[in-house]
């Protein structure tokens, strides 16, 4: 609870007993014809407020989807890796870290990418955020926020557990919901936005490998015809006179290259949060 004391001027009734009585002892202290109807009566009260409940505030996790382009296997698979302590502890997740006093969320991105999943920075293509999960019984821990990224990984490391999206194995927490839905997120931005596709991509890529890239996200190959019209409309992204052979079998496929240099600190699209 909390006080204060407030002054409060009441102009009473003519009537009032107690105004009369008043108005006689100021006359006689005073000396002077003072009118009745100009006496007030200020007295001084205190008010008791209820104070503002304390809040309890969640903690921020920022959770990683590390993607990776295998061209051996032509698909996207995805870096997880074994928890090191409880909750969940040996169970598989999504690389992690409580956001710190003042740490941007790309550089949380970056530290959980290091430190889970054994990747160095240079074999970082690009990071983005995805979307925020606040559901307040996630984390047996307490209320946590997940603030989901992406990340472009161009070497896969022995740290790592990699799938692809489509086998995913048991997960901790919700990861298995983060990555399905962003998912979904991400397929809705690839070619749309430059920074997730030349993140996935490489400097230059055969059509071939966003065919397999774009069958990856969606979860069904595209039509080839409207995927090269798609790619024309990239900002940034032209073709090549060059052709290779991006499988043991077919014809070979043009190639594609992004202009300028990319700048793998830049951070990729933001999208809207839950």
């Amino acid at each position: 609870m909390t006080s204060h004391a407030s002054t409060v001027t009441v102009r009473h009734c003519d009537f009032d007993p107690g105004k009369r009585r008043l108005h006689r002892r100021v006359k006689r202290i005073t000396r002077t014809p003072i009118p009745f109807t100009h006496v007030l009566v200020t007295y001084t009260k205190t008010v008791s407020e209820p104070a503002d409940p304390p809040i309890r505030s969640s903690l921020v996790s920022v959770d990683v989807l590390a993607l990776h382009f295998d061209r051996i296997g032509r698909r996207l698979v995805l870096g997880v890796a074994a928890r090191a302590w409880e909750p969940f502890r040996d169970e598989l997740a999504l690389p992690g870290v409580l956001l710190g006093d003042g740490e941007r969320l790309r550089e949380a991105a970056m530290r959980a990418l290091t430190g889970k999943l054994g990747v160095i920075p240079s074999g970082v293509s690009g990071i983005g955020q995805v979307v925020t999960f606040d559901e307040p019984n996630r984390d047996p821990r307490g209320p946590t926020l997940s603030v989901a990224m992406w990340a472009g990984v161009t070497t896969r490391t022995d740290t790592a557990v990699w799938v692809p999206l489509d086998l995913l194995p048991p997960l901790a927490f919700d990861h298995r919901r983060i990555i399905e839905d962003c998912r979904v997120m991400l397929a809705g931005s690839l070619w749309r936005d430059p920074v997730l596709s030349r993140a996935l991509t490489g400097e230059r890529f055969p059509t071939a490998d966003a065919v397999d890239i774009t069958a990856s996200l969606v979860g069904r190959a595209p039509d080839r015809g409207n995927l090269n019209r798609t790619l024309r409309s990239v900002p940034g992204l032209h073709r090549t006179e060059e052709r290779v052979a991006a499988r043991a079998t077919g014809r070979p496929a043009a190639v594609w290259e992004w202009e300028n240099q990319s700048d793998p600190t830049k951070e990729g699209p933001q999208f809207n949060t839950e």
